[in-house]
């Protein structure tokens, strides 16, 4: 299987104000690589609405994703260009939380009522109860992983149907529940959660792990709407009544389709993983790029979060690259997956602009993945691999440390 999909958190900003009612301006930096899926203006019972927030309660002592349960928040979604086939697998740490205001435990989730909630009387989330994560196809939710009041999880398909023209959607809601686990989540305690999911009408199989144990095996069911496949992962639709919710913390989120390329060939479940952000430590071997000041341009880019126009490397020339060294693994000692190459960019004037991740390996530039266009706004690209492109040999801690990660300007 092959990774297309990884997020740690640790390197956005933290959000200005990390619990709830985080202003747009703090949120900038999840929608530089995720969606706000249907924020402001998505109102609760309350009438207020909240965005995802960058917190700093990490599992490692880094940062995570914080969903208020007072205050209704916008889940985040991620749209996969690389995904291919019908089956997906999904890992991520979670957490349930006191709210703002000191509510905790599982008694407060609100199931399938949510139909005032977002915009719309067949709105994308009408109707549906909360989840945890869903895959989703074509703008439409296939199959969510969703929390009861009694912390157990359960697996819901989307139930979706088109109008007399085939175009009008009235209802997409996960809420149609083809399996509950026995199992309970522990409160305030961190777990680690994976799904696989094949789509199919009929013919649709799920596992579903915590902490490295099955909980839930289906197989032989409905696993999506109208048609099968995956190209969007969502998390953290949390949903409260009157009393408010338990917050919910996210962090080390990953996602595989059933591809095996030659140099990201994965298991189909990854287990407990962290994933760690680590910035630039030195300039490289090619340095094509300028930098806005100084002459050290890996000084430019180090930042956790990013300061955007502050400090910058640039270029206007094509087949320009920029490379770094990496500074070693950032968890001495731990088995090394997967790695990307991740960067934050834009274009700075008008006609094509697109960029690539490049990883340089003794004395060899390699590109990764496919080129970006860029826009005037600051997005994130990323290039994930988890043999080395030079002879496709696992990533040691020696490999990894000896990388130099960069940046090529396509056009």
């Amino acid at each position: 299987m092959a990774l297309r999909f990884a997020d740690g958190f640790d390197q956005y900003n933290l959000s200005a104000d990390s619990g709830a009612n985080a202003n747009a301006a703090a949120s900038d930096e999840l929608t530089r690589w995720w969606t706000q899926t249907y924020a402001r203006g998505a109102l609760d019972a309350f009438g207020t609405s909240s965005y995802a927030t960058v917190n700093p309660a990490g599992r490692r002592g880094g940062q995570c994703i914080r969903f208020e349960g007072f205050i209704e928040a916008s889940p985040l979604s991620r749209v996969l260009p690389d995904f291919s086939g019908a089956t997906g697998v999904a890992g991520f740490a979670f957490r349930g939380v006191p709210n703002i205001n000191g509510t905790g435990g599982w008694g407060s989730i609100l199931q399938n009522n949510e139909g005032s909630l977002y915009p719309g009387a067949g709105g994308p989330f009408a109707n549906a109860s909360n989840f945890l994560c869903s895959f989703r196809y074509k703008g439409y939710n296939q199959l969510a992983v969703g929390l009861t009041s009694n912390g157990r999880l359960e697996v819901m398909y989307s139930s979706h149907v088109f109008g007399a023209d085939n175009l009008t959607v009235f209802q997409d809601d996960p809420s149609a529940v083809i399996g509950t686990t026995t199992n309970a989540l522990q409160f305030d305690t961190w777990h680690y959660i994976e799904v696989k999911v094949l789509t199919h009408l009929s013919t649709g199989t799920v596992e579903l792990r915590v902490d490295g144990d099955v909980w839930l095996t289906l197989t032989g069911v409905r696993t999506c709407g109208e048609l099968a496949g995956i190209d969007e992962i969502v998390i953290g639709k949390n949903v409260a009544n009157a009393t408010g919710n338990a917050s919910w913390l996210f962090d080390d989120l990953y996602v595989l389709d059933t591809a095996a390329d030659t140099d990201n060939d994965l298991v189909t479940f990854l287990g407990d993983v962290a994933i760690e952000w680590q910035a630039p430590a030195t300039d490289g071997d090619v340095n094509n790029w300028t930098p806005s000041s100084g002459a050290q341009r890996y000084a430019m880019v180090d930042e956790t979060g990013p300061d955007d126009d502050t400090t910058y490397i640039q270029s206007d020339t094509a087949g320009h690259v920029q490379t770094f060294t990496s500074g070693g693994s950032p968890i001495s000692g731990a088995t090394i997956l997967a790695a990307a190459v991740m960067f934050l960019a834009r274009r700075t004037e008008g006609g094509p602009s697109s960029t690539r991740p490049v990883v340089r390996i003794a004395g060899t530039t390699y590109e990764l993945g496919a080129a970006k266009g860029n826009t005037t706004s600051y997005s994130y690209q990323a290039g994930f691999f988890n043999k080395l492109p030079s002879d496709h040999s696992a990533i040691t801690e020696a490999a990894f440390a000896a990388l130099q990660p960069g940046v090529k300007k396509v056009t």
